[in-house]
């Protein structure tokens, strides 16, 4: 990736991939020729010394048809190695990209930001499924299919797919405690995060609908909530410091809506930009 260092801006294009030198002007070559001609003519010398001369040059001749072989076989081993990774283009490209995605997602989030301060519902943070390094932190995010700030009633409202195969037992049911603990881990993750911070003074709540998903008749996805809990901001922000419980802390920091996986009452309906087969 071409990168100039000094502007930080796009250069020429700098290939990471370099072809090394042809193999006989390489020191190692160089190194192990001179070593072993040096040797053969020492024996060769030490033998026509001793006045064999016969010995001698059969001897000159072995060496030389070795140095022969010992050439084809170092060819051949500089012959894959002979394209190798130039370090500093890749930390200078990995450098620049990361300055570039900084860029871009504070941007993207002061777009959503003016938005919201105009008093529009908007749909937020996209960021979060988008940045692989803040999808990662927690599987609720690939699966995420709303975050709506609505600054007229002051709450914010995620949605979520529970992932497919997760927390499920050997009967195919849903595990309630792998649930509630992966839910509680999400608000905990979120309650941190420097992003969601930026929208706080437009929310005074926040509520989580987690749906699973079911096949309608025709063969489509029907999404059904299962959780909903609403907490107050106050609570919700200090939630990152509560200990790991194997259940959600519905009674001391919000209202929990779970009935065991079955169909329960949101406390919000959370709409999708495509809401086909969702309830």
């Amino acid at each position: 990736m071409p990168v100039n260092l000094r502007s930080g801006e796009m250069s020429k294009p700098h290939n990471p991939f370099r072809v090394r030198r042809v193999w006989w002007v390489e020191s190692g070559f160089f190194l192990v020729s001179l070593a072993y001609l040096g040797i053969g003519a020492i024996f060769i010398l030490w033998i026509s010394y001793l006045e064999f001369p016969i010995a001698a040059q059969v001897l000159g001749i072995l060496w030389i048809i070795m140095y022969v072989v010992i050439i084809l076989m170092y060819k051949r081993i500089l012959s894959e190695p002979n394209v190798y990774v130039k370090g500093r283009v890749v930390r200078r490209t990995t450098e620049f990209l990361q300055r570039e995605r900084i860029k871009e997602r504070n941007e993207f989030v002061q777009r959503e930001l003016a938005q919201v301060k105009s008093g529009e519902r908007t749909a937020v943070l996209d960021i979060w499924k988008t940045d692989p390094q803040l999808a990662k932190r927690h599987s609720y995010f690939s699966e995420t299919r709303a975050i709506l700030i609505d600054p007229t009633k002051r709450e914010c409202h995620i949605r979520i797919s529970w992932p497919v195969k997760k927390g499920v037992d050997a009967a195919g049911n849903l595990s309630s405690k792998e649930v509630l603990s992966e839910t509680i881990g999400f608000l905990k993750t979120i309650s941190t995060d420097g992003f969601l911070r930026l929208f706080s003074t437009y929310f005074d709540s926040l509520i989580v609908v987690i749906d699973r998903l079911e096949s309608d008749e025709r063969g489509g996805e029907v999404a059904i909530p299962m959780l909903s809990i609403l907490l107050e901001s106050e609570s919700f922000w200090k939630i990152a410091g509560v200990g790991i419980a194997p259940n959600l802390p519905a009674g001391k920091f919000g209202d929990l809506r779970f009935d065991e996986g079955r169909e329960i009452e949101p406390h919000r309906t959370i709409e999708l930009a495509g809401k086909q087969g969702a309830k």
